[in-house]
């Protein structure tokens, strides 16, 4: 027990002197429950095997400048540590972003069947922004004259995950790193930020409930905070049969709705879709999310727990 009260009293250090950057939101996805190594690296210590995960997301099909994003995820076990190496890239408009991460994860006993992990994600993106091809309102307006064709920016990711075979409870800092743009003459340049005030946190806990040996439910939320941006909850629930196919849904506190629905093709290949349903300004958009999970079994000489996992 002295153990875990040290290990909490660190991330609370951590978390009053960490280097923040005030940063891009991370375009969100639907079915972060599947992975959860896509914002909380702790999580992969929940893996027990080698896993891959490729995800596509469409979002607000029909709008011109819509973001969407494409990842890929994989981590592989050892017996206390798992390494994970992320690979994302997004766009939003005239923005474009790729990043690479590399994660390491180290998990602690903490009682029959229960681990707490420990997660640290680094790595970099590189903006790519064409701000030329914006017809701006202002002739000869500077901020939109001068394109960013590559800049690097390091990135950090910590994370901790407490897990059980029935119950997991995540808190994690997807975004220690980030940046914002300054324009100077003719020139962007990047400002960095050191209030620790403006990190994002997001605390999440999901549940599985056994109903007999062919169904079983699993519940989870996500809480997700960001000074001077409204508190946005996630809360879903999805029905599974045999381990094969399943059906949930979600919904999030900004007027959204989303189905959702998986498939395991065989022993090492799971697909699942989501469709999601915003509501802006009485006006309804659709967005199309697509991802295939990989499995792959390991002898790795530790303990087996699987925690719940739609």
């Amino acid at each position: 027990m002295r153990r875990v009260f040290r290990i909490f009293f660190t991330l609370f250090f951590f978390l009053q002197f960490s280097i923040v950057l005030s940063a891009q939101e991370f375009v969100g996805i639907s079915q972060y429950m599947y992975h959860k190594q896509f914002y909380n690296p702790a999580a992969m210590s929940s893996f027990n095997d080698i896993n891959a995960v490729m995800l596509y997301r469409n979002q607000w099909v029909g709008i011109d400048g819509a973001p969407s994003i494409c990842a890929v995820n994989a981590s592989i076990p050892f017996k206390k540590v798992a390494l994970g190496l992320g690979i994302y890239h997004s766009e939003i408009g005239v923005h474009k972003m790729n990043e690479f991460l590399f994660s390491y994860s180290y998990r602690f006993k903490v009682g029959y069947a229960k681990f707490l992990a420990l997660g640290l994600s680094a790595g970099f993106k590189i903006h790519k922004r064409n701000y030329s091809a914006i017809n701006a309102h202002e002739l000869n307006d500077k901020l939109f004259s001068v394109d960013i064709k590559s800049k690097f920016i390091p990135k950090m990711q910590f994370g901790v995950f407490f897990f059980s075979k029935k119950y997991y409870i995540g808190f994690s800092v997807p975004s220690i790193v980030s940046d914002k743009l300054k324009t100077n003459k003719d020139e962007i340049t990047t400002v960095y930020s050191f209030e620790s005030k403006k990190l994002r946190l997001y605390l999440d806990a999901g549940y599985q409930y056994d109903i007999n040996d062919i169904w079983r439910i699993n519940a989870s939320s996500l809480l997700k905070y960001e000074d001077n941006s409204p508190l946005e909850f996630d809360v879903n629930i999805m029905g599974t049969c045999m381990d094969k196919f399943g059906v949930g849904a979600s919904y999030r506190t900004v007027n959204e709705w989303i189905a959702l629905v998986n498939l395991r093709l065989n022993k090492q290949l799971r697909f699942g879709y989501a469709y999601h349903m915003t509501n802006i300004n009485s006006q309804v958009l659709n967005s199309h999310e697509v991802i295939l999970m990989f499995n792959l079994k390991r002898e790795h000489g530790r303990i087996r727990v699987q925690s719940p996992r739609f």
